[in-house]
């Protein structure tokens, strides 16, 4: 569920160290884990292996983004409580400073991270 069309951001690789253009839905820039906001890199995107990657599979082709599995303490409207959510941090400092239950919020409601994932590049 979203709030919006996706709108198209920067992603920081810490693989290839470069910045790629990444699919995302607007409030994934709203995301706060600690004290640290879920903001794009700065930097203009390279071209090369494409976009970075966050639905589709870790076997397929491409830069698959670095994500953090959350879940919400109090569901907003039309998300399921206890239900699971994966988003992509787009900045490698941001994710470096997550684990595992840390706490935030996203959509202005209380999360929790129950699970961060690296970059991977097939």
């Amino acid at each position: 569920m979203s709030s919006g069309a996706f709108i198209i951001s920067k992603y920081e690789s810490d693989i290839i160290a470069n910045i790629r253009p990444i699919k995302i839905q607007p409030e994934t820039l709203g995301l706060v884990v600690g004290s640290q906001t879920n903001t794009a890199p700065t930097g203009a995107a390279v071209g090369g292996l494409g976009s970075a990657q966050v639905s589709s599979g870790k076997r397929s082709l491409g830069v698959h983004a670095r994500t953090i599995t959350i879940k919400f303490d109090t569901a907003p409207t039309g998300y399921k409580q206890g239900g699971l959510i994966r988003l992509p941090i787009l900045r490698k400092a941001m994710f470096d400073g997550i684990a595992r239950g840390a706490t935030g919020t996203y959509l202005e409601e209380a999360i929790t991270v129950v699970g961060v994932s690296s970059e991977e590049i097939r």
